[in-house]
């Protein structure tokens, strides 16, 4: 996301750190409490794939490729790290409307499975996460 990188400036991150963050984390008591801060993100991995390799036209700057399956198998994974370094377990999400027992095998101890209909988070899968932490 170039844009974005591109959006975010030195005085942008500092005014969001000293005049918003630190006065946040001052009310709230947790400024010397990394312990009790929270960072939380998703991502999400499309089980298709891209080619290594596809026919074009010579210099195309955006050549079309076309991969085998649905293209709508997703796994997202929610991972979730505190301030003072503590992992959370692992939350997988696959593409479904039932959990397969396979799919729960061999993953880092503590982790939590789920689906979605399109393996993406859901309010609902959110909630079962955040209640499982």
């Amino acid at each position: 996301q170039i844009s974005r990188a591109r959006a975010t400036t030195p005085e942008i991150i500092d005014h969001w750190c000293y005049n918003v963050l630190k006065p946040l984390l001052e009310k709230t008591g947790t400024i010397n409490h990394p312990e009790r801060i929270y960072n939380a993100d998703e991502t999400s991995f499309n089980l298709c794939g891209r080619p290594q390799r596809v026919v074009s036209k010579k210099g195309a700057k955006s050549p079309q490729y076309v991969v085998g399956g649905t293209g709508k198998e997703n796994i997202t994974l929610q991972g979730c790290i505190s301030g003072d370094g503590k992992l959370l377990p692992p939350y997988i999400l696959y593409t479904g409307q039932r959990l397969m027992s396979d799919y729960t095998e061999g993953g880092p101890l503590g982790t939590r499975y789920s689906v979605s209909e399109k393996g993406w988070m859901t309010e609902i899968n959110f909630l079962d996460w955040l209640k499982m932490s």
